[in-house]
């Protein structure tokens, strides 16, 4: 039994078995919350298909008003009364009651009239009522902008769900439901007769939801689809409140949420109402306050029961793992801490017993691991540093022993005496190259410096060819003492001369520029020549994050170039290669700013 309990696998087998009870605890707090969640679906359900009741009263109120503003519009009378000049005020006051009869003998005010005022406006802004005007201007109403909508819509009706109340003994105390309508002449029809409004109090649409309400606590208010509060019934919510819970909720269609009110939570149950969906695209949302306590409190019992069960099941279960688990951790703590630890180059610790499970054997492959790879590393410094020293001293190498300067310097006093001065500055040019190459042991150099061999080269290469080239320079001054490494900038020269231009070809510009941009030393070569091949820009760009892009021929490659870099200042900098819009290739070098130490400078 006790080999069996000191075996790793043992262990984890009753970590599994304690494992189990997490499940069990999720699933135990899944059946409260799903629970909760039906019969919260459930109630706000009812709520719901209880307040859709009233979808037909509301919705049978705005179709009065719209049929009501159907029979001023085909109503001839009222069109051969409004549309003659000769009928007086009197006239047609009279027309527009005999209207109102007519309306009530239709039964489209049920059993009441008051709750709808009906207004109309003849073209001299004249008003026309059933409710008592007191010899009151009321023809500001035509200028507010539903108003003016409708006017405009010729005909067409344009409804306002929170306008105003307009009369002069309680001007704006009131919210209304509106529409308005311009009546037409039907034989005439750009002539306008008038606009007609009608409009009934919100309150109207209140009390039809209240007669809908469970409890008397309960607390219903409805919003425009844009989220604009448009009435409520409970004053113990302030208004941002109201407004709040419209906003949160206004791209939902319909649902139901738990949220605290007044420090108590409350069942939300809101849904959409579309009406006079003949004429508009309207809108109504019905919110439904209930309190959520209750339910609470229900689930909350059921739940406390079966909770107290199974923490008990649980601590009994927790304390045993507990004390196994502790054995289990702490000599994996041991050996995380020295993974986490490790450094390349230190010797792993050893563990302090010797163990024989399977701690014991992690510990051992790890501990034979950390001793590869300082080996591995150990190597892999060796040989980048054999790699970078190959690499630099593969330019100097190619350049030229000591012999060849010294027979170049022969020949050069053989020219002088001779007084052939072409072959004499070629050589002093050749052997300004040899003596960079010989006499700089330093890394870095001035540019000032590199580009003079450049230009020395160049020169040799326009002697080659028939002075077929040129090299411009475009340099500040300040740039001059500007270290950079050594032979970086004289194989893109070099390329230009093997690549860029024919054998026959004249005219050919070879362009350096140097400046300073964001903290960065940026150089340029450029040339009017043939320009890069897509390849050539894909090949490069795609090797030479870390890989060498090597071009046959040249003593060194651009690839090696930009790797030598990027070792060098890290890698934020190095080269890009591409081509100049008006033809030509161009490498862009990307260098830090380095002076002398000798010096500072304020650039």
């Amino acid at each position: 039994m006790k080999i069996i309990m000191g075996r790793l696998s043992s262990r984890i087998f009753i970590i599994i078995v304690f494992l189990i009870l997490i499940p069990f605890t999720l699933m135990l707090q899944y059946v409260k919350v799903e629970m909760e969640s039906i019969l919260r679906k459930e109630i706000s359900a009812k709520i719901i298909q209880n307040l859709s009741k009233s979808e037909n009263e509301m919705n049978q109120i705005f179709n009065k008003m719209i049929s009501i503003s159907n029979v001023f519009y085909n109503d001839s009378k009222i069109a051969e009364v409004f549309s003659n000049d000769s009928y007086t005020y009197y006239d047609r006051t009279v027309a527009f009651n005999n209207m109102l009869n007519q309306i009530s003998m239709l039964n489209l005010y049920d059993d009441s009239i008051d709750y709808m005022k009906i207004t109309f406006f003849d073209k001299e802004h004249k008003a026309y009522a059933n409710w008592s005007l007191n010899n009151n201007n009321y023809s500001y109403l035509l200028e507010q902008d539903w108003v003016q909508e409708s006017i405009i819509a010729k005909g067409y009706i344009i409804w306002s769900m929170s306008s105003k109340g307009y009369e002069k003994s309680n001007l704006g105390e009131t919210n209304q439901i509106s529409l308005a309508r311009s009546i037409m002449d039907n034989n005439h029809f750009d002539n306008m007769l008038g606009t007609v409004l009608i409009s009934i109090d919100q309150q109207k649409i209140s009390d039809i939801l209240d007669s809908y309400k469970y409890s008397e606590k309960d607390s219903i208010f409805a919003s425009t689809q844009e989220g604009q509060v448009l009435f409520h019934n409970n004053d113990s919510l302030s208004e941002d409140e109201f407004n709040k819970i419209a906003m949160e909720h206004r791209h939902e269609q319909n649902g139901s949420t738990v949220l605290t009110v007044n420090g108590g939570k409350h069942l939300l149950s809101f849904y959409t109402v579309k009406l006079f969906s003949k004429y508009s695209h309207k809108q109504l949302k019905i919110f439904y306050l209930t309190d959520y306590q209750k339910l609470e409190s229900q689930i909350h019992k059921l739940t406390v029961k079966i909770t107290t069960m199974c923490i008990l099941f649980i601590a009994v279960i927790l304390l045993i793992a507990f004390m196994i688990a502790n054995r289990i951790a702490r000599p994996i703590r041991v050996l995380s801490n020295q993974m986490k630890n490790y450094r390349v180059g230190e010797a792993p610790i050893a563990l302090k017993k010797e163990r024989k499970d399977e701690i014991g054997e992690i510990y051992s492959v790890y501990y034979n691991m950390s001793v590869h790879i300082n080996d591995l590393f150990a190597k892999l410094r060796q040989e980048q540093v054999t790699k970078e020293k190959y690499k630099y001293e593969s330019l100097r190498s190619k350049m030229s022993p000591h012999f060849l300067f010294n027979t170049l310097n022969s020949i050069r006093w053989m020219a002088i005496i001779r007084k052939a001065d072409n072959i004499r500055e070629s050589i002093d040019s050749l052997a300004e190259i040899l003596k960079y190459s010989l006499t700089q042991d330093d890394e870095t150099v001035d540019l000032v410096k590199e580009l003079e061999v450049i230009k020395s080269y160049c020169y040799i290469q326009n002697m080659r060819f028939g002075n077929s080239y040129s090299l411009v320079v475009d340099m500040p001054h300040y740039l001059e003492q500007c270290q950079i490494i050594k032979f970086i900038l004289q194989p893109s020269v070099e390329n230009i001369f093997k690549h860029a231009f024919s054998p026959n070809s004249t005219g050919g510009v070879i362009t350096i520029s140097a400046l300073i941009k964001n903290g960065t030393l940026e150089i340029s070569i450029s040339d009017n020549g043939k320009g890069f091949s897509e390849d050539a820009i894909y090949t490069f760009n795609s090797k030479r994050e870390g890989k060498v892009s090597e071009i046959e021929g040249s003593g060194i490659g651009l690839g090696i170039i930009n790797e030598r870099i990027k070792v060098s200042y890290g890698s934020g900098y190095g080269i890009d290669i591409s081509n100049n819009n008006e033809g030509g290739a161009r490498v862009d070098y990307h260098l830090p700013v380095i002076y002398p130490e000798c010096e500072r400078r304020e650039i």
